[in-house]
């Protein structure tokens, strides 16, 4: 069947990032995670109503590998050095979106002490080659992959964006995070036709209304129901 790769921008406003990280901050979550933790809910809020009482997710976290080397390689040095951190979560109707942002920075810090997180790039070429096999697996319930450019970028640019290609992994909810300029831009990507520019249009706009929410500190549970 023939496949696509998907793209839905969504962005946040500068008031609204800068809250959002200021808040992160307050609670020693990474802006990553707490991408992750919203994806996460937004997913759980489509499944079907039996599962509204306990969702088993997964997230796929992207990291760069290059401090991880030693000596670490420096940024000026081509190459595409990164892997991915699976972690698993158990949402359930009153857990507390920052438990769940928790949960996942745990995970991986758990996952990058114990080292193993270089598993993923050197069996990369075998895992595309299952994928490509067997094209309706999905490897995770949503995966995250996110940049914090410098802000001293040609005053000229008023937005960055990048974006990963998606049409080997089926079903995967996807994202390609950059933060500048005081602005949040999400790129989410995605296989057609496993899932639909409807729905993951619709899973965006949740991911940015949950995010817009707990930047301004109001409670965050993980209502599978409402945003």
């Amino acid at each position: 069947q023939a496949r696509r790769c998907g793209l839905v921008h969504r962005e946040l406003a500068a008031a609204v990032t800068e809250s959002l990280v200021e808040v992160c901050q307050t609670k020693s979550i990474p802006l990553r995670d707490a991408v992750c933790a919203a994806m996460l809910l937004a997913v759980a809020r489509q499944l079907p109503p039996q599962n509204a009482k306990s969702v088993r997710l997964s997230c796929q976290s992207y990291l760069n590998l290059r401090s991880h080397f030693q000596p670490p390689v420096e940024a000026s040095s081509m190459g595409v050095l990164e892997s991915a951190v699976m972690s698993f979560h158990t949402i359930k109707p009153k857990t507390s979106f920052w438990d769940l942002a928790g949960n996942v920075k745990k995970q991986l810090e758990n996952t990058i002490k114990q080292g193993h997180i270089f598993s993923v790039a050197i069996l990369f070429r075998k895992i595309v080659e299952v994928f490509l096999k067997t094209p309706e697996t999905a490897p995770a319930t949503v995966a995250v992959n996110y940049l914090d450019l410098p802000e001293n970028q040609p005053a000229h640019l008023s937005r960055l964006n990048f974006a990963v290609g998606q049409k080997v992994y089926g079903g995967i909810f996807s994202v390609a995070v950059c933060r500048f300029q005081q602005r949040l831009f999400l790129n989410f990507v995605y296989s057609e036709p496993s899932l639909s520019p409807a729905t993951v249009q619709q899973l965006a706009d949740q991911v940015v209304s949950r995010l817009t929410q707990v930047s301004q500190l109001e409670p965050a549970l993980a209502s599978i129901e409402s945003v």
